[in-house]
């Protein structure tokens, strides 16, 4: 195993510039953003260096732009960490999202490991020809974190429709409109006599509700009440019962 690399050792208070300048001669790149390094491709060539035919850089994909492709070039990384049975976390969804302070910090590990192990591999390490030709991709990184195929977004919730207010004189109206249709000789009342009685005396809004909104009367026997509490004749009202009960036989 592999000793371990503290927070607190020089390590990682090297700052990016030399990060960079490592990078770009060993690799014969040229990064100039920690960003760049999200893709995971020049990791897994650095730890080629500095431990041979652990990983398979054939399997490494060079030219990856989204973040979910950085996947695999990480999983090769780990593969290659177990086999040589080094316990350093790698924080992959972190890295391949492109979040600056990680990538520096397994940058700066990164470093540190490989002036402990590498020797002097380096000096006869070609390593375009270990990449078959290829120039790493690194244009994900222009605008700073690598795009994501599926951008993420808050999801809609839907609010309950508000909770409509009873309308008491449409549905008193509308039973009273039903009653008229039994009852041709009552006159029809508009609305705005809806309030008073036949001595003339105003009806309480409560007295409305009552009948309007009962659960233990028919329609019929609410249109009889209300057309008794709006002055309605008795002959009328009991005409109109006779009426209903023959109707609902």
């Amino acid at each position: 195993m592999a000793e371990a690399i503290g927070m607190m050792e020089g390590a990682f208070f090297v700052p990016k510039t030399e990060i960079f300048a490592w990078i770009n001669k060993t690799l014969k790149v040229n990064i100039t953003k920690i960003e760049s390094l999200a893709s995971g491709s020049l990791y897994c060539q650095i730890f080629d260096i500095i431990h041979p035919g652990k990983l398979s850089l054939s399997k490494v994909s060079w030219k990856a732009k989204l973040a979910h492709e950085f996947i695999n070039n990480y999983k090769i990384l780990q593969q290659a960490f177990l086999k040589c049975n080094i316990s350093k976390t790698i924080e992959v969804d972190r890295l391949a999202r492109g979040i600056y302070q990680d990538n520096l910090e397994f940058a700066q590990w990164l470093k540190r490991y490989f002036d402990l192990h590498c020797g002097g591999r380096a000096e006869a390490y070609d390593a375009v020809a270990k990449r078959g030709g290829q120039e790493p991709d690194l244009s994900f990184a222009e605008g700073g974190k690598p795009k994501s195929a599926r951008p993420i977004t808050k999801p809609q919730t839907n609010s309950p429709a508000p909770m409509k207010k009873p309308n008491i004189e449409s549905k008193s109206s509308n039973l009273l409109s039903q009653g008229t249709s039994t009852m041709p000789r009552t006159e029809k009342k508009p609305l705005q006599q809806l309030n008073q009685t036949k001595e003339n005396k105003p009806v309480s809004v409560d007295s409305i509700k009552k009948i309007v909104f009962s659960d233990t009367i028919s329609d019929s026997q609410k249109i009889v009440q209300l057309k008794g509490l709006f002055g309605a004749p008795v002959t009328e009202v009991t005409n109109t019962i006779e009426e209903e009960e023959k109707l609902n036989l």
